[in-house]
């Protein structure tokens, strides 16, 4: 059963190795190989996601006839800033070339991965639980629960899961802002059941779970990792 866990023999592919992430990448490597590729130079292949209108052919020579076993997703394209009133076209940017990475993304890597593999995506639960945000915020969190849904059906006939993670109010640790860390632990200490805000670790466990044999009968499923903050927005 403990075997079930582990990701021995494994290679996953991690999409969007930003900062913060990199505690995650270190600690899973630790376990199973991994290759990275987003905007940032620390990752193994660097695409302009902005500004390259072609990076999927860029990922396709640079991965080949390469094969995973696994994906964890969690690009994103445009800053959500929160504000209700934002205009029109800026709404319309927000919500679709966001909803457009998540598509192209999974579209271009469920190529290289093997039958039987596993996708995790990373989301933030955001306004689409009531929680603030705007209501570009909103609308993306929610067509993504549909979007994903929908992927999961499609690629359940190669037998790849699929499974996302709403994380809630995690410390990153890439911020030296003693102000704004002030301002997580008040929020949560507000809208947290647990009263606390999450770190790094959280994502990392379920992250090994979804890529692990442990979840090979779990797809199309959504974890809240937000100390039950998706609760009280319905209390």
């Amino acid at each position: 059963m403990i075997d079930n866990y582990s990701l021995k023999r494994k290679k996953i592919l991690f999409f969007g190795c930003k900062s913060w992430a990199h505690t995650i990448i270190d600690k899973i490597s630790a376990y199973t190989k991994i290759k990275t590729i987003g905007e940032s130079d620390l990752c193994d292949i660097s695409v302009s996601l902005k500004q390259d209108s072609n990076w999927e052919s860029n990922i396709n020579n640079e991965l080949k006839s390469s094969e995973f076993d696994g994906l964890v997703n969690i690009g994103m394209l445009t800053n959500l800033d929160g504000l209700i009133t934002t205009p029109l076209d800026k709404w319309k940017e927000i919500v679709f070339s966001n909803l457009q990475l998540l598509y192209k993304s999974i579209n271009v890597f469920k190529e290289y991965l093997k039958k039987g593999a596993s996708i995790v995506n990373i989301l933030e639960i955001g306004a689409m639980e009531g929680l603030g945000g705007g209501s570009a915020y909103e609308a993306f969190y929610k067509e993504s629960r549909f979007l994903m849904r929908n992927l999961a059906e499609t690629l359940g006939d190669r037998k790849i899961r699929l499974n996302s993670i709403r994380a809630g109010y995690i410390d990153t640790q890439t911020t030296s802002n003693e102000n704004l860390r002030k301002l997580y632990a008040t929020t949560a200490s507000n809208s947290v059941l647990l009263k606390e805000v999450g770190t790094l670790d959280e994502l990392t466990n379920a992250i090994i779970f979804f890529l692990s044999d442990a979840s090979r009968y779990i797809t199309g499923n959504e974890l809240f990792i937000d100390g039950g903050a998706h609760i009280t927005s319905y209390l």
